[in-house]
C-alpha cells in the first residue's frame, strides 16, 4: 500500500470516525490521529455510528473488526450505501483471524493490521500531517458525534466554520439553533420547522440583516464568532430540550408564546418604534403572529402578569400615534400658548381632549405559566369545543345563566364574528390581520369593565355582561361599536349579535 505524503494542509483537518466496540483499545489509535491534526470522532455502538454517517461528511472511516465476522460485513456495506460523500472505509483485524472475515475483508476499500502499533496504523493510512505532539493530557480521550445540531439559512456552512461537537442536522430534525448567513434565511424557516419549532429554536444572525427576529447576533460570518455565538445559545438550547416532544407539533399560539419566552427566560417586551405608526412594537411579534392577543389571553388565565409600558394617544382618522404637537398661535396678553396636535401619518387636526388613547404593558410569566410552557400542549386555538381557561364554553355559558338567575338579575351577552367570510384576512395577509385582531381584542377588554367575562375563540369574542337588560345592551351597540372600530386602521368587517338569558342557552 502507497502512503500519501503528509502535506501542512491550510483548510480544514481530515475528519476521521473510529468505530470500535471496545473504546480503550481505540483511544491511542485516536489520539494518534489527532496529534497528526485530524479530527476524529470515535463511537462504540454501529446504530450510532451510522446515523452518524448519515448526517455528517467524513474523509476516512476505520472500523476495528468485531468477533461476528457477519455483522462486521453488514455494517461495512451499510456504510459504503449510507455514508456521505465517498469516505475510505478501512477494515482493522488481526492477521491471524482475518481469513475467517471473508465477505467483511472484499466490503472494506483496505485492510490494516490491528496488532501494530498506533503509529504505525496511522503511518499505513495516510491520514494527517506530522507536527509537534501536544501533551496528550491535553486532548480527549474519545470524541462522540456532535452534541449540537445547527440549521444554517438559506444555505448551509462550510465545514471549516463548525467547531468540533457541532453538526448540521438533516431535513426533519428539530436544530438547537438556526445560523442566519443570508438576507432570506428569516423567511426560510418555516419551510424547514413546524411554527412552534420555529418559536422557540435559538436564532444567531450571522448578518446583521435579520435583527428583530435574532436572539444573538455576529458582526461577521466566521469560526470564532459562530463558536461564541454558540456558546451564548447553550442555556437556551438547554431549556429547549427540555420542552415535551409532542410541543414540536401544537398549533396553539398561546402554548408557542410560553415556551418562547421560557426557554429565553425573559418577559415579551415592548419597544418604542418611531417607524411605527403604532409606535410601540412587540419583537416576538416576528416570531408568533398576533402576539399581544395571545398574551392578553394568557394573562386572563393567570400565566402571564402585564406591567404599565405606555399610553399613547391616537389619531382617530388612521389610528397612527405619531402625533406632533405645535405652538398654533402666540398672544402676547396670555400666561401660555395655543397647542394644537396634528397627526404627522394623515395631517388630521386632532382635538387633545377627545382624542383616543391606547395602553400598552409588557407581559411577565407566572410561575403557573412557567409550568405550563413545559407541560402537555394547551387545548388547541380556536377549538369550539374548549375555552381559553380550559372550561367548556357550555359550562361557562350555564353558570353565567344560572348566577344570575340566582341573583335574580338580568343578563345579556354581546356576541361579535371577525371577519366571518376571511375576506380580510385573505386581502391583507395574515400577519397584518392577526395584528388588527390583537389591537380589536385589546380595544375591547377596555370598553368593557374589568368584570364582564370575556370567552375568546380564534375570530369570535363571547362577551357576557352582568345587570343589564338586552334593550339596553342594544341601545348602547352603537357606541361601543364606535369605541372598538375608530382607531383601527382596517376594516375587520365584525359583526354584532346580542342574546338574552334564553337565546344565552341556545348557543349550546
Amino acid at each position: 500500500m502507497q502512503n500519501r505524503a503528509y502535506i501542512q494542509a491550510a483548510s480544514a483537518p481530515e475528519r476521521v470516525l473510529v468505530v470500535a466496540s471496545d473504546a480503550a483499545a481505540s483511544a491511542p489509535l485516536c489520539l494518534e490521529l489527532m496529534r497528526r491534526g485530524a479530527s476524529v470522532s470515535a463511537m462504540s455502538e454501529i446504530v450510532q455510528a451510522t446515523t452518524a454517517v448519515r448526517q455528517q461528511q467524513f474523509d476516512s472511516i476505520l472500523v476495528m473488526a468485531r468477533e461476528d465476522a457477519n455483522a462486521t460485513a453488514l455494517f461495512l456495506q451499510v456504510l459504503k450505501a449510507e455514508a456521505l460523500g465517498s469516505p475510505r472505509v478501512m477494515l482493522l483485524v488481526d492477521p491471524q483471524t482475518a481469513s475467517s472475515y471473508g465477505q467483511a475483508i472484499f466490503a472494506a476499500d483496505e485492510m490494516l493490521a490491528s496488532t501494530l502499533p498506533a503509529a504505525r496504523i496511522a503511518d499505513a493510512t495516510g491520514i494527517g500531517v506530522e507536527h509537534e505532539a501536544p501533551k496528550a493530557a491535553n486532548l480527549p480521550a474519545v470524541f462522540v458525534e456532535p452534541k449540537l445540531k445547527v440549521l444554517a439559512l438559506p444555505a448551509g456552512l462550510s465545514r471549516d466554520l463548525l467547531s468540533k461537537g457541532v453538526g448540521e442536522i438533516e431535513r426533519g430534525e428539530v436544530p438547537d439553533a438556526v445560523i442566519l448567513t443570508g438576507p432570506e434565511g428569516d423567511a426560510a424557516i418555516s419551510s424547514w420547522m413546524s411554527a412552534a419549532t420555529a418559536a422557540v429554536v435559538p436564532i444567531i444572525d450571522a448578518t446583521g440583516l435579520n435583527g428583530a427576529r435574532a436572539d444573538i447576533t455576529i458582526g461577521t460570518i466566521s469560526g470564532l464568532g459562530l463558536a461564541e455565538a454558540m456558546e451564548m445559545a447553550k442555556p437556551l438550547t438547554a431549556r429547549m430540550r427540555q420542552l415535551p416532544e409532542a410541543y414540536h407539533r401544537t398549533r396553539d399560539p398561546k402554548h408557542m408564546l410560553l415556551a418562547r419566552l421560557a426557554v429565553r427566560d425573559r418577559a415579551m417586551q415592548a419597544i418604542r418604534d418611531p417607524g411605527l405608526k403604532e409606535v410601540v412594537s412587540y419583537r416576538d411579534e416576528t416570531a408568533i403572529g398576533g402576539v399581544l392577543h395571545q398574551a392578553e389571553m394568557l394573562a386572563r388565565l393567570g400565566l402571564m402578569e402585564r406591567k404599565f409600558f405606555e399610553k399613547v394617544q391616537c389619531c382617530p382618522s388612521c389610528s397612527s400615534s405619531r402625533l406632533l404637537v405645535r405652538c398654533k398661535r402666540v398672544n402676547h396678553a396670555a400666561s401660555e400658548a395655543e397647542t394644537g396636535v396634528t397627526c404627522m401619518d394623515c395631517d388630521t387636526a386632532i382635538d387633545r381632549v377627545n382624542a383616543a388613547s391606547r395602553t400598552y404593558h409588557e407581559y411577565h410569566l407566572t410561575d403557573e405559566g412557567r409550568r405550563q410552557a413545559f407541560a402537555p400542549p394547551l387545548a388547541g386555538y380556536g377549538d369550539a369545543a374548549e375555552a381559553d381557561n380550559g372550561a367548556s364554553v357550555g359550562d361557562r355559558l350555564r353558570r353565567f345563566v344560572a348566577a344570575n338567575a340566582a341573583r335574580q338579575t338580568p343578563c345579556a351577552a354581546l356576541m361579535i364574528k371577525i371577519d366571518p367570510e376571511r375576506e380580510t384576512q385573505s386581502a391583507i395577509g395574515d400577519k397584518r390581520f392577526h395584528q388588527a385582531l390583537a389591537l380589536y381584542a385589546s380595544i375591547l377588554r377596555e370598553v368593557f369593565e374589568q368584570d364582564v367575562e370575556i370567552i375568546e375563540a380564534a375570530t369570535t369574542f363571547l362577551v357576557m355582561i352582568n345587570d343589564e337588560k338586552v334593550s339596553n345592551v342594544e341601545a348602547l351597540l352603537p357606541e361601543i361599536r364606535r369605541e372598538l372600530e375608530q382607531n383601527l386602521a382596517v376594516d375587520l368587517h365584525a359583526r354584532y349579535h346580542i342574546f338574552g338569558p334564553e337565546e344565552i342557552l341556545t348557543l349550546l
